[in-house]
């Protein structure tokens, strides 16, 4: 596949360089890219020795096709009762969920009978008096 006039391309030669630009010109005798900073324009004479990946970027305006409606990101409902708040207002509705969001995780949390059965307790180890007996200033 040769891409055509203003295609937007990166190209790795063999020997490490990266070339990035649109393309003028391709052919089997050169290519020509320009630029995308400046007006320089990079020509590559012998493409098909050179050249070992030919990277072709689309450009940014074209909308990537979702195949699959739950990979399908989520638009943004606008609320015309919500542009219209101030800020504070705004922060005040967001806590005000959030707090109600943890309460509802708070109350219809449950323990899985699961969990009951596989802890296990123990008795603390004192170890208070052994540390008491090492810690005494001897007198010499």
């Amino acid at each position: 596949m040769i891409p055509i006039k203003g295609t937007h391309v990166k190209v790795y030669l063999r020997n490490g360089a990266v070339e990035e630009g649109f393309v003028e010109e391709w052919n089997k005798d050169n290519v020509i890219l320009k630029s995308l900073i400046d007006s320089t324009i990079t020509i590559l004479h012998k493409p098909l020795d050179d050249i070992f990946l030919t990277k072709i970027i689309e450009s940014k305006d074209k909308q990537p096709v979702f195949v699959d409606e739950e990979i399908k990101p989520k638009k943004y409902i606008r609320d015309s009762r919500l542009r219209a708040m101030h800020l504070a207002e705004l922060h005040k509705i967001k806590a005000e969920e959030e707090r109600k969001r943890a309460r509802e995780a708070l109350t219809t949390f449950k323990l899985s009978d699961n969990i009951r059965e596989n802890t296990q307790y123990a008795e603390p180890i004192h170890v208070a008096k052994s540390i008491y007996n090492n810690t005494k200033k001897k007198n010499r």
